[in-house]
């Protein structure tokens, strides 16, 4: 079961689940109980029509209640694009509309739905539609509604970019219009959330890592106060700035009397059931008779210019295929706050040795473990090219000068690139021979000392004719 949402409805409590059928496809099922805390009693069968993850139950003002659905990867929406599961479904070209969420009214008894499944479509502020390339913008997973002053709003996560956007819209089924964030990246790859209206005060509940140091996992609840603008939108919440407020501010009694609708209102999306995940790329065997490697034995200071203009350090073939523009083969798998695509760490800019590049992947290493992602070799494409290097971090000067790292890039199993400990410096020239249908892996680890400041960045990285 992955995360799942509750409602309650003339004395009897509904928790509605994701969970996978016998032919590994995710459905949404339903469970009733008198008590939350159960034990609940699970219908024979799933939702008719139901698909995905996610659901979020969003009852209006006139008790009719809705379901809103849906997730890509792992939630699998990119196979459902024509209404059908299609096991070899991709998502859209980035120039394509991206994939909205789904939406169904609930029947009277809540225990099926009363109508179609229909898209909830998210237009930009010219009414068209939210693009595929979007990957700030658009709906990734985790969808919730709620109303505030007549205005119904749509919120969800952004996935891979791991913000809290959201949208607003005059009717429930949309269409709905880009506003804005409600929260920057956490740490943590996901950033699942609820609203809740509580004695005249509006609360956004979240979850991050921090407890646990990164580890996505390993997730820690958080709530903070939303404020509303005048003209209805909100403001966007800074993560850091709420680890540093005294939380004290909130009363105990508002604490209890939270504490006490937590489960109905689905407040936290903590109940995600994590699957330890056991690359199939391991043992390596290293074939390859001439690996470039480098070490770097001294920790230069680095000093950026005030204003960072972009400037190549080398020439990029125009035909080339940057890789933080190309959906991962192998997913990301233990990078602090996620992979970052054409940014650093908390999203700053990519900025090694003081030079500033405009495209590339961010991974942190964790802690304990090994940060990697995968592609696959498209057609017509011949080479591999990056730099290496560690990124400086905005608005942590003390994240200059400290950090090590290594980095490793692997083909079809086979180690092509070691770069030993890297610290900051330059960056270290990374050119691999590949071809049509390889898998390249690239891999960052935190040199065995921590991974306080390691800003591990493939600067540039892309595949060449």
């Amino acid at each position: 079961m992955w995360a799942p949402d509750a409602a309650f409805k003339d004395g009897t409590y509904y928790l509605y689940f994701p969970a996978r059928d016998k032919d590994h496809i995710f459905r949404i099922g339903v469970a009733t109980s008198k008590s939350p805390a159960g034990p609940f009693t699970a219908e024979p069968d799933y939702i008719q029509g139901s698909f995905g993850i996610d659901p979020c139950v969003f009852v209006d003002d006139d008790g009719q209640a809705y379901m809103i659905f849906g997730g890509l990867w792992g939630g699998q929406l990119e196979k459902w694009k024509t209404g059908q599961f299609d096991p070899d479904g991709k998502e859209p070209r980035s120039s394509e509309p991206a994939l909205g969420p789904r939406i169904a009214k609930l029947s009277a008894d809540m225990l099926s739905f009363d109508g179609p499944v229909g898209e909830i479509s998210i237009l930009d502020k010219y009414n068209a539609p939210l693009l595929a390339g979007e990957s700030d913008k658009h709906f990734f997973e985790a969808a919730w509604m709620h109303k505030y002053n007549g205005v119904y709003y749509l919120s969800y996560s952004t996935g891979t970019t791991h913000y809290l956007a959201y949208a607003t819209g005059d009717n429930p089924m949309g269409p709905f219009t880009f506003r804005g964030y409600i929260l920057n990246p956490v740490l943590g790859w996901t950033t699942h959330h609820s609203i809740v209206e509580f004695q005249g005060k509006w609360y956004l509940f979240y979850h991050d890592a921090t407890l646990s140091k990164g580890v996505d996992y390993k997730r820690n609840i958080k709530v903070t106060e939303l404020t509303y603008n005048a003209d209805g939108s909100i403001e966007t919440i800074d993560p850091q700035s709420i680890r540093d407020m005294n939380m004290k501010k909130l009363s105990m009694q508002v604490w209890v009397g939270l504490a006490g609708i937590l489960f109905l209102l689905d407040c936290t999306r903590q109940s995600q059931i994590p699957i330890p995940v056991t690359s199939t790329t391991r043992p390596i065997t290293n074939t390859s008779t001439a690996i470039p490697t480098a070490t770097q034995t001294t920790t230069p200071t680095l000093t950026p210019p005030p204003t960072i203009t972009f400037t190549p350090t080398y020439a990029i073939n125009p035909d080339g295929l940057f890789l933080s523009d190309m959906r991962p083969y192998i997913n990301p798998e233990n990078v602090l706050v996620g992979l970052a695509l054409d940014r650093v760490f908390w999203q700053s800019k990519i900025v090694i040795n003081g030079k500033y590049y405009e495209k590339g992947l961010g991974m942190h290493p964790p802690d304990v473990g090994i940060a990697f992602v995968g592609y696959r070799v498209p057609k017509g494409y011949t080479q591999f090219l990056a730099l290496a290097g560690l990124a400086w971090q905005d608005g942590n000067p003390g994240c200059k000068t400290v950090g090590d790292a290594k980095f490793r890039v692997f083909v079809d199993n086979e180690l092509k690139f070691d770069s030993g400990v890297v610290y900051f410096g330059p960056p270290l020239p990374v050119e691999i021979a590949v071809k049509e249908g390889n898998v390249i892996r690239l891999e960052v680890d935190n040199a065995g000392d921590g991974y306080e400041c390691d800003h591990a960045t493939w600067a540039d990285a892309r595949f060449e004719p």
